[in-house]
């Protein structure tokens, strides 16, 4: 069979699959998060008067439910959140707000920064395994690395429904609602880490039982 046939078929396996998947991805959102950069750099030199940050989501508390929050009937009970979700589109004076500024794009980058680290070691541990390299030892590292980054990201998010919001914090809204604090979707990123931890010692303890089954043949 022709070589280039073989080396086709072999990258269609599930582990190439997510390989290139996790690949495409990081070069994706590098590239965003540093086109980003660049364009507001950029701008702030240039003495820019408005920098479009990115969307920051936050948590509004409203009165405006406070009278119909509980609405019981003999079949069913609802309630209604105080708080609701919403995201905001910040634009700024960078040289009057520029410690703002900073705060929130450091948040996001953030964000940004723990995804691209997890699919990046994600990409070189199904690279790894796509090769037929399933015991390599660094496999667990890159999975410890994930997980770890998964969950202190997530801790994070929970961190910052903590921590002031300059600027956001005292906008004047309507029908007495305000911004309470910044709200990060976790998206299982604390369960995910958790089950990546796992899985690392799992495969280390995996590895240690191959290299003596290596040794005792």
């Amino acid at each position: 069979m022709n070589p280039l046939v073989m080396k086709f078929k072999e990258d269609w396996s599930l582990a190439y699959f997510l390989y290139y998947t996790f690949q495409i991805s990081v070069g994706l959102l590098v590239g965003t998060v540093l086109i980003s950069l660049i364009f507001n750099t950029i701008l702030f030199f240039k003495g820019q008067q408005l920098i479009m940050l990115d969307e920051i989501p936050v948590l509004i508390q409203t009165e405006y439910f406070s009278e119909v929050r509980d609405i019981k009937t003999e079949s069913f009970h609802v309630m209604i959140p105080e708080t609701v979700k919403a995201n905001m589109h910040l634009s700024g004076n960078p040289k009057t707000n520029i410690w703002s500024v900073l705060y929130y794009r450091l948040i996001s980058l953030i964000r940004h920064l723990s995804v691209i680290i997890a699919l990046f070691f994600g990409m070189k541990l199904f690279k790894n395994i796509a090769e037929g390299e399933s015991f390599n030892r660094q496999n667990p590292k890159y999975l410890f690395i994930i997980g770890w980054t998964l969950f202190l990201t997530s801790c994070l998010f929970i961190l910052l429904s903590y921590l002031p919001t300059p600027l956001i914090g005292s906008v004047p809204l309507e029908n007495g609602m305000r911004i309470k604090s910044i709200y990060f979707s976790d998206n299982n990123f604390m369960l995910g880490g958790i089950i990546s931890i796992v899985f690392g010692y799992v495969i280390k303890e995996a590895n240690r039982i191959h290299e003596e089954q290596k040794l005792t043949v």
